[in-house]
């Protein structure tokens, strides 16, 4: 599948180029901006987002690396760049689905909880795996584990490499 079948998801990854300096919330502006001015059309956008996620063909790492979202994008797999760009963009999209405060703050707890009984490092794939287990977690997106307070709650993370500096890595409870 050709990325550039993708005019609107390019266009908006380009927004968050790792080489602008520019913050989450200048990004926000600027993409409201583009959507004001049509430069990005924002249903579109939509579709092509969700079309470029739920399709296994499609290539996500050329597309970080044209967008320049990362600074190594072929240190990541397909599915971590989507949960990146997720992480990014989906609650902003797609309000319905952002989690309540009350939901984060027991998602919270229950990570702290789980980590200090695990009692060592666990990969932040593992947990979300752990967590889908647990009847109230069933439907609980990974890109979701970035609403983790990791400071407040006590929990380290460690990169799975340094190469790797925007994925969630490893975690575990620090006493």
């Amino acid at each position: 599948m050709n990325i550039n079948n993708f005019p609107n998801l390019i266009k908006t990854l380009n927004l968050f180029n790792i080489e602008s300096g520019l913050d989450n919330e200048q990004v926000f502006y600027f993409f409201e901006k583009s959507i004001s001015n049509e430069i990005i059309i924002l249903e579109d956008f939509k579709t092509e987002f969700q079309d470029a996620v739920q399709n296994i063909s499609f290539d996500w790492v050329a597309l970080a690396a044209q967008s320049n979202i990362l600074i190594n994008p072929q240190k990541y797999n397909r599915l971590e760049i989507i949960n990146y760009v997720k992480g990014l963009l989906w609650d902003y999209l797609f309000p319905n689905q952002r989690l309540s405060k009350e939901t984060i703050s027991k998602l919270n707890n229950d990570v702290a909880i789980f980590l200090k009984n695990y009692n060592n490092w666990i990969f932040s794939y593992d947990l979300h795996d752990e967590l889908l287990a647990i009847k109230k977690w069933k439907e609980l997106e990974y890109y979701q584990l970035w609403n983790i307070n990791f400071n407040e709650y006590n929990i380290e993370r460690k990169l799975e490499n340094n190469e790797k500096d925007m994925e969630i890595g490893y975690l575990r409870y620090k006493e």
